[in-house]
């Protein structure tokens, strides 16, 4: 993977990091209110085998604040461009991309716009819509996305330990709570209310419909922000999609549970096919 001066740019602009070693390579893209650390338990697990590729979303953790475009962010698409312009830059060959909940979406559309970049898509605790809507069943009514959204710009202190109560469950570790209560805060609450609003109001389930990309699922079991409904529905719905459920409580598994996220991790590694 070499890196040209044209590139620079790009790897500033989402503070593009590469470590460990082997010859396959994964991408590891964040969701909402996170950036690349909060992949820090399972990295030091792949390292060794695989090679990683890890940048945060402009906005988040240590990117270039000043290429931030709200325009340009207003939809997930604009994050899809960011995320191929990674893989671009580093000349990376069909990788893996190891996705964290909103991220499962942003995967989406960049192998939609540019098919054949990603290997295969390795989705943990994705959802192509989280508002319900007649059969499917997202997890949320529109009037409760509206009060969180409100939550969020009135308080964002509020809405942040609020959230991560909820997403992070595991009452019995209150420090997994404050953990992402601290990457919460440290995010730039006016860019993660834009984020948030591009994820939640979303629907991309057209978009999962037609990709042609081999997909897995991984899913906690207790998920108070994506419903067993989600995964059965991409199940059913999607091209090449397996699912599998971890014996994990929250919306967090890389953080609660990552020798479980890891394990599975490669048994799907293992078993999966090169593209042709």
């Amino acid at each position: 993977m070499s890196v040209t001066g044209g590139s620079r740019n790009i790897m500033r602009r989402n503070n593009v990091v590469v470590l460990g070693t082997g010859s396959q390579t994964i991408v590891l893209a964040h969701g909402l209110g996170c950036d690349q650390r909060i992949w820090h338990k399972v990295v030091p697990l792949l390292s060794a085998d695989y090679r990683l590729v890890l940048f945060d979303y402009v906005g988040a953790g240590e990117s270039d604040l000043s290429q931030y475009n709200e325009a340009k962010y207003k939809t997930l698409r604009g994050y899809a461009d960011d995320l191929l312009d990674v893989v671009e830059c580093l000349n990376l060959d069909q990788p893996y991309l190891l996705s964290h909940s909103a991220s499962g979406s942003i995967g989406v559309l960049a192998e939609q716009a540019a098919p054949g970049t990603f290997r295969h898509l390795l989705m943990v605790s994705p959802s192509p819509r989280y508002i319900n809507d007649g059969a499917y069943q997202g997890g949320f009514e529109r009037s409760d996305i509206d009060a969180l959204l409100e939550l969020m710009e009135e308080n964002y202190f509020q809405w942040a330990n609020v959230m991560a109560a909820t997403a992070m469950k595991n009452e019995q570790r209150p420090e997994l709570a404050e953990r992402l209560v601290r990457s919460f805060q440290q995010a730039r609450p006016d860019i993660m209310l834009n984020f948030a609003r591009a994820i939640l109001y979303s629907d991309y389930r057209a978009e999962y419909a037609e990709l042609a990309c081999p997909v897995s699922v991984m899913q906690a079991a207790d998920d108070a922000i994506v419903p067993p409904a989600v995964s059965d529905y991409l199940v059913g719905t999607m091209q090449k999609c397996e699912l599998y459920t971890l014996d994990a409580q929250g919306h967090y598994p890389q953080l609660s549970h990552p020798a479980e996220v890891v394990t599975l991790l490669r048994k799907i590694l293992n078993a999966a096919l090169p593209r042709p």
